[in-house]
């Protein structure tokens, strides 16, 4: 095991023990099952909306590079293979040729890909931007993999076969859009505030300086937007299951309560400013009073 482990070591990671390496991808993979296991909106034809369950495969694809994070990529396809995907892969793997597809394209391609958001790192001069530009790219592979695998094995079945291909981007687009930047916004506020490329996960050096009190309202702020964020996506994207027939329907977005959403929105990014505003008025006396 060690060996294995040292042969997937990114070239600008300074050396960590095989142990520490197993022991937080274990608890990585453990976390991103959870939020799995509770997703916020499932969709009818498969896909669905989580709390952030890519971010903790990602961050270990950033912090142990891409070798590391797309050998963890496929440990989390498995993992979801046995947590839905045996039962689609027996009901609509009739075929040889289509489980395949389905297990490829779905689950062990789709979630492997996230193992390439570490290719960033060290590139962009930022953590937090290099994350959420390993994030994005990540999620754009994993779309393509569902769209694929709309046009191709879902065509006639849960897709309409005439107008397949603009079906399976608007469909799968309705769940990996929000996917997309609640992973992206996670892993950007994670890393502002803690620094990845260390032996041991800590506070950036920046952050490290700040009272207990400033760090206490950024951990506040950064959970209110998120919290805000979700809650927004599990309310706008229940609309778009038909309450009758339970069919995908894109025009019932037009029932949501915008006027909830633009509270909880507008109410969150004032929160957030205040809060931000009140950790600078700190700072600023706290490096008085040591000046």
């Amino acid at each position: 095991m060690e060996k294995i482990v040292e042969s997937v070591r990114p070239k600008n990671a300074r050396p960590r023990s095989a142990v520490l390496r197993l022991t937080e991808s274990g608890l990585m993979l453990a976390i991103a099952f959870v939020l799995c296991m509770f997703p916020l909106v499932e969709l009818p034809y498969g896909g669905s909306i989580t709390l952030g369950c890519m971010a903790p495969v990602i961050i270990i694809a950033y912090r142990y590079g891409v070798k590391w994070g797309l050998l963890t990529g496929l440990v989390f396809s498995l993992l979801q293979i046995l947590q839905g995907g045996i039962k689609v892969l027996s009901s609509y793997g009739t075929t040889v040729a289509f489980f395949l597809l389905i297990l490829f394209l779905d689950y062990i391609v789709a979630f492997v890909v996230l193992g390439l958001a570490g290719v960033f790192r060290g590139k962009l001069g930022s953590q937090r931007l290099e994350l959420a530009a390993g994030a994005l790219l990540a999620c754009v592979l994993r779309y393509l993999c569902h769209f694929f695998s709309g046009i191709t094995i879902w065509a006639g079945t849960s897709i309409p076969a005439v107008g397949a291909v603009p079906y399976s981007l608007v469909y799968n687009a309705t769940y990996m859009l929000p996917e997309t930047i609640i992973a992206v916004l996670a892993v950007y506020l994670l890393g502002s505030a803690l620094d990845f490329r260390k032996d041991m996960v800590g506070p950036l050096t920046s952050q490290a300086k700040q009272s207990p009190l400033s760090t206490g309202i950024a951990v506040g702020i950064n959970v209110i937007l998120l919290g805000a964020l979700a809650f927004d996506t599990a309310h706008i994207f229940s609309f778009l299951q038909n309450a009758e027939t339970g069919e995908f329907d894109i025009t019932g977005i037009a029932n949501c309560n915008w006027v909830l959403v633009a509270i909880v929105t507008v109410a969150a990014i004032a929160i957030a400013v205040i809060g931000t505003l009140v950790r600078r008025s700190i700072s600023h006396k706290a490096a008085a009073a040591e000046g």
